[in-house]
């Protein structure tokens, strides 16, 4: 009985440093495809879009699979962008198809909004890309 427990012991923390041990966020660039594996797949599940405050329309080239943004405000309670920045803060893609959509990026506590494209898939991959244009307000 005290080798199974010993077992269970080592399978369990093995579990949480494979959760642990994520590949880190990397910036988008614009004009560029990405790959995005599913969320049980090896490599980057998510990837953050470059931001800066103004009016924006963003347009996603959805080339496979299905995508998920979120536009977020910086909470200080957390350190980090957690609260959702409008009522329009989530949107979902399904390729392949083109998207537009008008966003206001603003600051909150002197952080600017981020903006978090993730692929909600299990297995499955997400290619796509971007481009931003300033609009007026």
């Amino acid at each position: 009985m005290d080798i199974f427990y010993s077992i269970l012991f080592i399978l369990f923390f093995s579990l949480i440093f494979v959760c642990q041990v994520r590949t880190k966020l990397i910036i988008a660039k614009e004009r560029k495809d990405y790959l995005l594996t599913g969320q049980l797949k090896k490599g980057a599940d998510s990837i953050l879009l470059y931001t800066s405050p103004g009016f924006y329309l963003y347009t996603f080239h959805i080339k496979k699979g299905r995508a998920r943004l979120s536009h977020n405000q910086f909470n200080p309670d957390g350190g980090a962008w957690t609260i959702a920045a409008s009522h329009n803060s989530f949107y979902n893609f399904v390729g392949p198809s083109v998207f537009e959509i008008k966003v206001k990026i603003g600051t909150s506590f002197n952080q600017v909004d981020q903006l978090l494209i993730v692929n909600p898939s299990l297995t499955n991959e997400l290619i796509f890309s971007y481009d931003k244009k300033e609009i007026a307000s």
